[in-house]
Parts: structure tokens; C-alpha cells; sequence
């Protein structure tokens, strides 16, 4: 009966000049198209962030049946009252109202 003798195990050994030269130029290689890597990643995020913004708006305008947009408006002044007030022009719904102010005022004096 035989015995095999030989067996191969992991052990630490002390790397020639030439094996760490050639380890450093791999590494250093491999540092520059890790960089390559990274920008090309950064591109891509950032060409990719404008979508993923317009997804989640068109989910959250789907999920909730409404959204913000610019609608045309008017002022209606009560110079009586000294009150104005702002309706929206698709839906004549008022928005807001407040006092005319004298800035108003006086554009109305100048104008008339």
C-alpha cells in the first residue's frame, strides 16, 4: 500500500521584486479602470436621476388624480372695498385675496 506523501496547503511566502513590480503595475492598472468604472457609474446616475424624478411625479399624479400646474389667473379689484381678489380662469374658482395696496393704488391714479 502506497502513501501519498505530498500535499499543498495555503502558506504565507516572501515576494520577489520582480512579483511585487508586477503586482503594482496590476494594481495600479486596475485603480485606473476602477475610476473609468466610477465615472461612467456617475454618468449613467446622472442621466438617469431626471427619469427616475419624472416616474415617481407621473406615480404620485396617478396615485392621487391631480397635480401642480401653471393655470392663468386674474386679479379682480374691489376699489370700494379696498379688497382684491384672485379667480382662477378655468374654473372662475377664487384662489386668494387680500387688500390693494397703495403701490395698486397709485398705478390706478396714474392710469386714469
Amino acid at each position: 500500500m502506497n502513501i501519498d506523501t505530498k500535499a499543498t496547503r495555503k502558506l504565507e511566502v516572501i515576494l520577489s521584486d520582480e512579483t511585487l513590480l508586477e503586482y503594482g503595475k496590476e494594481q495600479s492598472k486596475l485603480l485606473v479602470e476602477i475610476a473609468e468604472h466610477d465615472l461612467e457609474k456617475a454618468r449613467i446616475t446622472a442621466k438617469a436621476k431626471p427619469k427616475k424624478e419624472r416616474v415617481e411625479h407621473l406615480a404620485t399624479a396617478i396615485d392621487s388624480g391631480k397635480e401642480i400646474q401653471a393655470v392663468d389667473c386674474n386679479w379682480e379689484y374691489d376699489w370700494t372695498r379696498g379688497k382684491k381678489t384672485l379667480y382662477r380662469l378655468d374654473t372662475g374658482e377664487e384662489i386668494d385675496n387680500d387688500v390693494i395696496q397703495e403701490w395698486e393704488k397709485q398705478q390706478r391714479l396714474r392710469v386714469a
